[in-house]
């Protein structure tokens, strides 16, 4: 019986071992350059030469494979594929499964990039056969666009079907796991429709391990991940990592940035970071919609990362059956504490106001932001801590936020654990109303607000509101002010 592979594999993937290339020179042929072997032949010579000095094998016969394939791939290098996708394109399609779908959170962009480059984007057909039960598992393949369909033979000559896989998976990496018998096919793979599959070799993936060993375990813990889920769904009904909670919209990383710049220009969220950092951050965020009335989180619930308003309203419960407590508008974040390293469970029910539009933040993508761009992670991660200690002081006055380091912390033992507050403490610090009252007067006059400069303002503004008057300084002394601020602000105070 002939066997029969997808045209997605070159002629030494998928053959069986020994076998030699459809285009390849017959066994015991004499090679280009040996002393047997005849020059081609001119133009204007007999057509008799010409066939007796060159003799192509037929096209149209085909490698018999042998009926039990267990034997494992040929020893020589298979090399990849001719793609059929750019690198950029493939790139794209990466991010997009990385933002959208969580695949290869453990690979940094740059990492990515190169994995775009490493993998064969190839194109199939409704009814192909990506690959077949038996043959030697030489590569393996994401899903980049299609499904396909896993099934076994049956003795009847029907089918047991497996499962359907769709873009975002990964097909044919059981030889990862190392598993006895894993070397050749257990199943049959079949398109369901017209699709894209990215083809890396196994051989690829051992002069990776030798050439770069990190980006190599990054690589295999999402491939082993991947099995995991699958072994996991299959035996126990459910997978071993987590999935998102909410339904992704599609949405692009340049739609994304105008959200966050229309809100930094509102002074809303991240007053401080510049183009890149809002860039940076807009390619991690992956954005989810809600209709009116739909509940987004319970109270009690853990936290998968935060959401950052971008369109729309939410409202929070505190207590079922009772009037709102709080509403996030755009630029507000629901679960801030959990994405800066904080434990608190949600401590509201959280509604959908109207349509609302939010993007998902989680803890990895900051630090992956922090592998990638480390003076960007530092302007996000300043902008997030701002907003993060507003919200701890509300509805406290901020200048408080000064006095708050000189307060006793709450301390408990290792074996137990804090009780979370849902209300903000009354009189901040547990001090009587007369002491806070002292203590914001002494917080606000510590250090003088500069003459000319509206109270209201904030240095992470630029101070875009200031007043104009017999007061105000001329412009280089603003400038001087931006540039070195505790000298001129010393320098005021003594005025």
């Amino acid at each position: 019986m002939a066997m029969q592979t997808g045209h997605l594999l070159p002629p030494q993937l998928g053959a069986p071992p020994g076998a030699r290339r459809l285009d390849s020179p017959p066994r015991g042929s004499p090679r280009r350059g040996s002393p047997g072997h005849s020059p081609p032949a001119r133009i204007g010579e007999p057509e008799s030469r010409l066939k007796a000095d060159v003799s192509l094998p037929s096209l149209a016969r085909r490698i018999e494979a042998p009926k039990k394939m267990i034997d494992p791939p040929a020893a020589v290098e298979l090399r990849p594929p001719t793609r059929e996708l750019g690198v950029v394109g493939t790139a794209d399609v990466l991010r997009r499964f990385r933002r959208d779908h969580g695949l290869f959170a453990e690979l940094s962009l740059a990492e990515l990039e190169d994995l775009a480059e490493l993998i064969s984007p190839l194109g199939f057909r409704r009814g192909e056969i990506l690959f077949l039960r038996g043959e030697p598992a030489s590569w393996l393949g994401l899903l980049m666009a299609g499904r396909a369909q896993a099934s076994l033979p049956q003795l009847t000559g029907s089918e047991l079907r497996l499962g359907n896989h769709q873009a975002g998976e990964i097909v044919g990496s059981a030889r990862v796991a190392l598993w006895e018998r894993s070397h050749a096919r257990p199943y049959t793979l079949r398109a369901l429709e017209d699709g894209c599959i990215a083809v890396l070799s196994f051989d690829q993936l051992e002069a990776l391990r030798r050439a770069r060993p990190a980006f190599h375990h990054s690589l295999l813990r999402v491939l082993l991940m991947q099995l995991a889920d699958s072994s996991g769904s299959f035996f126990r009904g459910c997978p071993v990592s987590s999935r998102l909670k909410w339904n992704l919209a599609a949405f692009t990383e340049r739609r994304v940035l105008d959200f966050l710049v229309r809100l930094r220009d509102e002074g809303k969220l991240l007053p401080c970071a510049d183009y890149h950092s809002l860039l940076a951050l807009a390619c991690r965020l992956r954005v989810a919609q809600w209709q009116p009335r739909v509940s987004v989180l319970a109270r009690g619930e853990p936290l998968e990362g935060a959401l950052i308003v971008l369109d729309g309203k939410f409202t929070g419960f505190r207590e079922a059956g009772s009037s709102p407590s709080v509403w996030f508008d755009p630029g507000d974040v629901v679960g801030l504490e959990y994405l800066l390293g904080g434990v608190q469970p949600c401590p509201l029910d959280v509604f959908a106001a109207r349509p609302t539009l939010a993007a998902l933040l989680l803890p990895s993508d900051l630090e992956d932001l922090r592998r990638e761009y480390p003076s960007l992670a530092t302007e996000i991660l300043q902008g997030f801590y701002s907003k993060l200690f507003s919200e701890l002081a509300a509805p406290h006055p901020e200048p408080l936020l000064l006095v708050a380091e000189a307060s006793d912390k709450v301390k408990f033992q290792p074996s137990e654990s804090p009780i979370f507050a849902t209300t903000p403490l009354r009189f901040a610090g547990n001090l009587s109303p007369e002491d806070v009252q002292t203590a914001l007067k002494l917080a606000e006059t510590t250090a003088s607000t500069p003459r000319g400069v509206h109270p209201s303002a904030r240095a992470t503004s630029g101070f875009s509101d200031v007043m104009e008057g017999a007061a105000l300084r001329d412009d280089v002394a603003i400038r001087r002010y931006l540039s070195d601020p505790h000298g001129l602000t010393a320098s005021w105070a003594e005025q």
